[in-house]
């Protein structure tokens, strides 16, 4: 899960599914807009920061 101040993504990791929620419209959580394509942007940019909050959480690997 990732969230910002408008925007909360959910993704099930190896099912290829995701849940886009636009949290200023819809604070409850009722419509999925991950398959919306007016929101592909938004979607792509939320799964960018994602992957880099993760990315940056965990520390690199020991050098060999």
């Amino acid at each position: 899960m990732y969230r910002d101040e408008r925007w909360k993504l959910i993704t099930y990791h190896g099912k290829d599914i995701a849940e886009l929620f636009d949290l200023d419209s819809d604070p409850w959580e009722h419509r999925d807009l991950s398959r919306n394509p007016e929101y592909a942007v938004v979607l792509a940019d939320l799964l960018r920061r994602s992957f880099d909050a993760m990315v940056r959480a965990h520390p690199p690997d020991n050098p060999r």
